[in-house]
């Protein structure tokens, strides 16, 4: 990836700010999120996603 790519995706993600910080570290990024994107399984329908829920509200009739 190059540098103005670097730039042109930071811009495009809010990131330029960074860009300017440390292009470099924000290249990694950018490549490592890439890769890992590309290694994930692409056929999961929604059903099949985890459902990560946190609730600090007590329920009605919960022991506290």
């Amino acid at each position: 990836m190059t540098d103005d790519e670097t730039v042109r995706r930071a811009r495009d993600l809010g990131l330029e700010k960074l860009a300017r910080h440390d292009a470099g570290e924000l290249t990694r990024a950018l490549e490592a999120a890439e890769a890992l994107a590309k290694r994930m399984p692409k056929d999961i329908h929604w059903t099949e996603e985890p459902a990560h829920v946190l609730s600090l509200a007590a329920r009605k009739g919960s022991r506290s």
